[in-house]
């Protein structure tokens, strides 16, 4: 069963989440050409130019793919601050809702990636009314990981949710 219709934009004090655009593309590049950005981040390896283009282009298309892609942009000037993505993961024998994000490096330490981890929550337990949120970081992501429990999120231990890749497990699980 598919929770897909058509992703919504979802708004914050300061944030606006958006659908991915074309425009997008140069922004995305330099976010995942980044090697400190990615230190912790989808197993640690930058993107080319290319590589950014099939992301985007799979971020463009995920209504089709049971995916959610959103760009994170400033509410007043519309600059691009970062991704958050969403996908169900089985975890445990079960389907679990599992956001991730990633922001430009000049926008770290502002919270803004937990406000939009916030937003992106609520609009999976009000809107599309999971009751099971999963949360990972790498071990060593102490940044992340604050964020994630300023979220809501309680800590389960430590898992390879992903084969060959340790993570810290958080959950929010509210039935």
């Amino acid at each position: 069963m598919s929770l897909m219709e058509n992703l919504p934009m979802l708004e914050t004090e300061r944030l606006q989440l958006r659908p991915f655009g074309i425009e997008n593309e140069r922004d995305l590049a330099a976010m995942l050409g980044d090697a400190e950005v990615m230190r912790f981040y989808g197993g640690g390896v930058t993107h080319s130019q290319e590589s950014a283009r099939v992301t985007l282009n799979y971020h463009l298309a995920c209504c089709d793919h049971n995916y959610w892609a959103w760009a994170i942009t400033d509410k007043e000037d519309g600059r691009f601050i970062g991704s958050i993505t969403a996908a169900l993961t089985d975890f445990e024998g079960e389907s679990w809702f599992e956001p991730a994000w990633i922001l430009a490096r000049h926008e770290w330490g502002q919270g803004l990636a937990t406000e939009a981890a916030r937003a992106v929550a609520n609009y999976a337990t009000v809107e599309l009314k999971c009751a099971r949120l999963l949360a990972t970081t790498h071990p060593l992501n102490i940044a992340s990981q604050r964020v994630i429990e300023k979220v809501g999120f309680s800590f389960r231990g430590e898992a390879e949710v992903r084969k060959g890749r340790p993570a810290m497990v958080f959950v929010m699980r509210l039935a």
